[in-house]
């Protein structure tokens, strides 16, 4: 449902397209359509520029000299520079994308892609299926767990953006505040040894090497070259060389405290303007639960306290983090199984490996102890329990926020909106004061935001970042439906183009001139 406005605050000459989703990835889709947009007009801007030039100069007065660096400027200034991000949340969102999904797709998010041949084996047979429903990239994240973390690195690698503002949450802290430069691509992984010639992506020629997402095959998926545990548990980080059509990323984390005018981003383009940026906020920054671990804390919460101590304390090296993630997750499930009669292995001999995990071998007793008892006293059905426990394994880590109460939460979250509408007004957020677009995600449904809590949380946000960037005085921005067409034309003079994508309003698009 789009509420459609124009004109805004302190002269503004152009409407701010502003998205709500439920779930994040689905801002995806609306922002290749803002860009789109932005394109178009950058192309016409350059071709009204390049008429004027020719009219001023006359058409016989160009020479060779003369035409050389407008020819060579041609195709890099063809398109608008990338994009910078400023996204609120409590979790970053800059997963790969599965290795399911093709690198091209992300250059190509409409196309359909066929889905790759599975085999799957046991002790006696193997079984080869071949799913014959073909997806486009916004499917994939849908359809994937993770894909609402999945929706911000695609746009990276289509060279769309290049910088992201991570406001974390006091409570989000998967990467330390600080700024990174790192690379996304897409990788080929090595054939296994002896099924054909292995052969060095180095040796390769470079004009073998893949030129343009055409090129690539459709079983590349997306890579990074960035050495931390955020994408060491999911098996993204390869070597820089190995990476094709590689982009560089800047990333750069902070609280919202620790911005200040020193810190402002103040980057210009090449035509002296200043970068284009979007502003993105998850409602969950503002109050936050683990739905993986509140499931289990439901089920039994001495058993979610003991195993989410054993997730936090567990250590794992530099030099093989994926490798000892992926053991440590596999020896800790077996032993949840195993106590809970659901696998006949030996405990004793997991437990001799898992200590190892540890600081020391009495720091890994200590925790495993707890966990085995918590678990021995636990009166809940063991294949309910083994299920939640190893399903929420993987996630137990993930932000949640200390709020006791639901009073509690909304007083705190009424405290951080002021402070990010503070930050806003005095432009130390972003790069122009105006946004290129504002993208919310309401995150309830996937329950990292309590259901009690969303439309009191979405009406005090879009209320604040709405008097930030409009003096319309509309005020309880919120959805309806009016007429054959769904556009409820709130004021004349604002400077919003809402739109609500989800519930009743699911699949609504934008409108722009």
């Amino acid at each position: 449902m789009e509420t459609s406005l124009c004109n805004g605050r302190n002269g503004a000459d152009r409407t701010i397209p502003v998205v709500v989703v439920e779930s994040h990835q689905h801002v995806l889709e609306h922002i290749h359509y803002v860009l789109r947009h932005r394109a178009r007009i950058h192309s016409r801007q350059l071709r009204r520029s390049q008429a004027i030039i020719t009219k001023q100069q006359g058409q016989d007065d160009i020479n060779c000299r003369s035409m050389k660096p407008t020819q060579e400027t041609e195709h890099a200034n063809i398109l608008p520079p990338p994009i910078s991000l400023v996204h609120f949340d409590s979790h970053p969102d800059l997963a790969c994308p599965s290795a399911d999904v093709p690198a091209a797709a992300c250059f190509q998010p409409r196309k359909e892609w066929q889905q790759p041949t599975t085999t799957t084996t046991d002790c006696t047979t193997s079984t080869t299926k071949q799913d014959h429903e073909s997806r486009n990239l916004y499917e994939y994240l849908d359809l994937d767990r993770s894909g609402i973390a999945q929706w911000i690195l695609p746009l990276v690698l289509s060279g769309d953006l290049d910088t992201v503002r991570w406001v974390r949450s006091s409570w989000a802290n998967q990467i330390r505040d600080g700024t990174y430069e790192y690379r996304v691509g897409a990788w080929l992984s090595s054939p296994a040894e002896g099924e054909y010639e292995v052969v060095d992506i180095d040796t390769i020629e470079r004009s073998e090497r893949p030129q343009s997402f055409v090129d690539l095959p459709r079983e590349a998926p997306v890579k990074v070259d960035f050495c931390h545990s955020y994408y060491f548990e999911d098996e993204s980080v390869v070597p820089t060389e190995e990476l094709l059509l590689a982009k560089q990323m800047k990333l750069i984390v902070s609280q919202l405290d620790g911005i200040h005018d020193e810190t402002k981003p103040a980057r210009l383009d090449e035509v002296g303007g200043e970068t284009d940026w979007v502003l993105d906020i998850c409602l969950d920054y503002f109050v936050c639960d683990n739905p993986f671990l509140k499931e289990l804390e439901e089920m039994d919460e001495q058993v979610a306290a003991a195993l989410l101590a054993a997730a936090e304390q567990a250590i794992f090296s530099q030099s093989k983090y994926q490798q000892e993630y992926k053991r440590f997750q596999t020896l800790m499930a077996r032993l949840l199984k195993t106590c809970l009669g659901m696998e006949a292995f030996c405990a004793d001999l997991l437990v001799a490996d898992l200590i190892g995990f540890f600081e020391s071998k009495a720091v890994g007793f200590d925790v495993i102890d707890d966990l085995l008892a918590a678990v021995g006293r636990s009166s809940a059905d063991p294949l309910k329990l083994t299920q939640s426990a190893v399903g929420a394994l993987p996630s137990m880590t993930l932000p949640k926020d200390g709020y006791a109460s639901v009073e509690d939460a909304l007083a705190g979250a009424d405290m951080q909106i002021k402070s990010m509408i503070t930050h806003l007004e005095a432009g130390l957020i972003g790069y122009k004061q105006q946004p290129l677009m504002v993208t919310l995600a309401r995150s309830s449904d996937d329950g990292f935001l309590r259901m009690e809590l969303v439309e009191k949380l979405q009406k005090k946000v879009l209320d604040a970042v709405h008097s930030v960037y409009c003096n319309c005085n509309v005020q309880h921005l919120r959805p309806s439906r009016v007429g054959r067409d769904n556009v409820n034309v709130v004021a004349s003079n604002c400077t919003f183009n809402l739109l609500f994508d989800y519930g009743e309003f699911e699949g609504s698009e934008l409108l722009l001139s």
